[in-house]
């Protein structure tokens, strides 16, 4: 019909946005553990990325992400948590292999076995996490997460060599439980007061915060335990690679949890 006004399709800033999130995951994939021109350049290309889909996004009719939503704190802080829990819990699953191999001379089906011990916590963790927030409020709910796995990082960074086998499966288990409730919890903070036709776009903009997260810590947390380790066959040396690994996680939760308290209870529903 005339009357009906045409939805045209923002290719320009679904190509910067895919050029942006392409050159970032190679800047942080490629290498081989080490940091070398190319991977500064496509930083640099990531980052031109972003600033030309900024300008993009602002002028355009419908553009592909409404930018406006960022200035929400409780969606703003909820997507910035995300990217760093997961850049912590990744740590976990690129490390974990290597220093029990390592550390405890683990065949691979018993390293199989102590790292499902993570999935098998989460499992087990959900539906006590869903209503518990639904009982104590989300914003409580992934505070107190942030808090169980800042427990559980610091425990990893401080008793690691020191309890053997123990040591890395009790704050393994912790933080396990804890990503749990903060994933339910901060789920339902930033969808709760949005409106009914922008709930798939903030579901995809978390899911992104999750895998920026997930590809920064394979690289970032994975290059940092390689370099603390620098003699992988020597038991001190993987254990100091774990603790300091595990050290900059916990102030990456640390700084999770400062953006979490700086977050509002209360929120005006997305138009």
């Amino acid at each position: 019909p005339a009357n009906q006004t045409r939805v045209t399709f923002d290719y320009v800033g679904s190509f910067l946005l895919t050029f942006s999130l392409a050159t970032y995951a190679l800047a942080m994939t490629m290498g081989r553990g080490s940091f070398k021109r190319l991977n500064v350049i496509l930083l640099l290309l990531a980052f031109i990325g972003i600033v030309l889909f900024d300008f993009s996004q602002k002028r355009i009719a419908r553009p592909l992400i409404h930018l406006t939503l960022f200035r929400q704190p409780e969606l703003r802080n909820g997507f910035v948590m995300s990217a760093l829990v997961t850049t912590v819990v990744m740590a976990t699953l690129v490390v974990g292999p290597f220093y029990l191999a390592v550390a405890f001379k683990l065949t691979t089906t018993q390293i199989g076995v102590v790292m499902s011990l993570g999935p098998i916590v989460a499992a087990l963790t959900g539906l006590p996490a869903g209503r518990l927030t639904d009982r104590c409020g989300a914003t409580n709910m992934y505070r107190a997460a942030l808090v169980v796995m800042l427990v559980g990082s610091g425990a990893m960074a401080m008793l690691s060599g020191h309890f053997g086998l123990p040591a890395y499966i009790v704050p393994l288990v912790i933080m396990t439980a804890g990503y749990a409730l903060f994933q339910a919890a901060n789920n339902t903070a930033v969808m709760q007061n949005i409106a009914h036709e922008q709930r798939g776009l903030i579901a995809g903009l978390l899911s992104l915060a999750r895998n920026l997260g997930l590809i920064t810590g394979a690289s970032l947390m994975g290059s940092l335990f390689a370099a603390s380790s620098v003699h992988q066959i020597a038991m001190p040396d993987v254990v100091g690679g774990l603790r300091l690994t595990f050290a900059v996680a916990t102030g990456l939760i640390t700084l999770a949890l400062v953006v979490g308290m700086d977050s509002q209870v209360g929120r005006t529903k997305l138009s």
